[in-house]
């Protein structure tokens, strides 16, 4: 996410949405050329449909001042591929243990970003010189908790059904209607 924010901070926030949103091509492919999944014309023409609606949605880039830059390209690819790659994980997560370690691997994951999050906060706020005083604020932190409660959720209906479909029909299901 941090790439992603980086990414709408310094180039089209429109496109970056967009190709932000084709991370869901990442656990479709791997789902195809490492799990072995079959992929139907009716799934084919879903997917296509499903990228239009990304493209329709992600606005008009002209309203963005900002332009595409070396800098821009980098941090979009890799929101994309970080993006792919954690759906990939909880998929193969849940291949290896199907219906186990659920919470093991929440705690784990979310421990991890959270450990991250305040390295980069430390580092932000130590050497940046970054202003933070929203950080004070009690709305601030009662946002934070429902945002985590929710993502949280969905990273648990994620495990709770990647061992049961196809990854072309979960991930756009689920993690397309997200975006």
């Amino acid at each position: 996410v941090l790439s992603y924010m980086k990414a709408v901070a310094c180039g089209p926030a429109s496109y970056t949405t967009l190709i932000y949103s084709f991370g869901l091509l990442v656990p479709i492919l791997f789902g195809l050329l490492v799990w072995k999944e079959k992929i139907g014309l009716l799934q084919i023409i879903g997917i296509i449909f499903l990228f239009i609606t990304f493209y329709l949605g992600s606005g008009s880039a002209s309203a963005d001042d900002k332009k595409v830059n070396f800098k821009w390209i980098v941090l979009c690819a890799m929101a994309l591929l970080f993006n792919g790659f954690a759906m990939v994980l909880q998929k193969e997560q849940q291949i290896v243990s199907p219906g186990k370690y659920i919470y093991e691997f929440l705690m784990i994951s979310y421990l991890t970003s959270t450990l991250l999050s305040l390295v980069l906060f430390l580092y932000q706020k130590l050497f940046a010189k970054d202003k933070t005083d929203h950080l004070k604020s009690g709305k601030f932190a009662a946002i934070t908790v429902v945002v985590g409660a929710v993502t949280a959720s969905g990273t648990f209906l994620n495990l709770l059904l990647c061992s049961r479909l196809p990854s072309v029909i979960m991930f756009p299901v689920i993690n397309g209607g997200i975006v």
